[in-house]
């Protein structure tokens, strides 16, 4: 006949209920150990859940802005590009016509071939593109901004051979601010160059010296209108490399609070599981010594 004390069997349950704890204990420390997450459920981490939510929300509209900017970026580099080789175009028209009006070698000049040359060129560049984008015709994206007529246009009227909008394409950086980057090719600048160009042109083949020169101090008037262009174009770049700047830093202040939630501490994490071990073998070794007691230890 086996003889047991009551208070025996509750000392037992309460070792055996703290056994099932450490051991619930030390699998979800190993779990977060291996998996490097504190919680796996929203349920486990609910004074910190929303937080969490909210977070990784913001996270990917700033990180959807951030994306948008590096194609602005892009975009911004682009344009600046072409309105350097569009100078360097206007710089060498200039050139060419200072030496036209020179009386002893200027009708040798290829003024007339040089201007058509130019014109292709200037057009081609304000037909940049990126990612299939044509980045000078305002909102009209998707087609060509530039196209000269045959002969091109010796008045300064974008109308003359401008097919995109008036809209200044910008970017939204925030919830309620937005950055103007684009440049269109119908801004006077570009008008004043076209007509210069094509007048300088016409102006050799006719022998009009009137006419050279004026197309000559225009020339310069568009050298300055660009240099503004891309004065203009280079504060908008900073401006927006201020922004990226600013939702990288959201970005990283953004994941490190996730982490905090979310992310386990791996030496606390490790030092809880080696505490929760000892203190299970601890009391495995208690409960195989009460079990291997007889009446007779009891009793002494």
């Amino acid at each position: 006949m086996v003889t047991a004390r009551l208070g025996d069997a509750a000392h037992a349950t309460r070792i055996s209920a703290l056994i099932q704890q450490v051991q619930t204990r030390v699998r979800d420390t190993q779990a977060a150990a291996a998996s490097g997450k504190a919680a796996r459920s929203y349920a486990e981490i609910p004074d910190s859940a929303a937080a969490l939510v909210r977070g990784r929300d913001l996270q990917a509209q700033i990180s959807g802005l951030l994306a948008e900017a590096d194609l602005v970026g892009d975009r911004i580099n682009a344009m600046d590009g072409a309105l350097g080789a569009i100078v360097a175009v206007t710089d060498r028209m200039r050139s060419l016509v200072v030496n036209r009006l020179d009386g002893g070698t200027g009708a040798a000049v290829p003024l007339a071939g040089e201007s058509r040359a130019a014109l292709a060129e200037i057009a081609a560049q304000l037909n940049v593109r990126v990612d299939g984008r044509y980045l000078f015709a305002g909102s009209r994206t998707d087609a060509p901004a530039v196209a000269l007529p045959d002969p091109p246009p010796t008045v300064s009227d974008p109308d003359l051979y401008y097919n995109g909008d008036r809209v200044v394409l910008g970017l939204r950086t925030g919830a309620d601010t937005e950055l103007a980057y684009g440049i269109t090719a119908a801004e006077p600048t570009f008008a004043l160059l076209i007509s210069a160009v094509a007048r300088a042109g016409v102006a050799h083949e006719t022998g009009d010296r009137a006419a050279l020169e004026t197309a000559l101090s225009d020339l310069g008037r568009a050298l300055d209108g660009l240099g503004e262009l891309r004065g203009a174009l280079g504060a908008n770049a900073a401006r927006l490399d201020a922004v990226r700047e600013q939702q990288r830093g959201a970005l990283l202040y953004l994941e490190e609070a996730r982490s905090r939630i979310e992310d386990v501490d791996l030496p606390a994490a490790l030092s809880r599981l080696a505490a929760d071990q000892a203190l299970l073998e601890a009391s495995y070794l208690a409960v195989s010594r009460v079990q291997a007691m007889s009446l007779a230890d009891y009793l002494r």
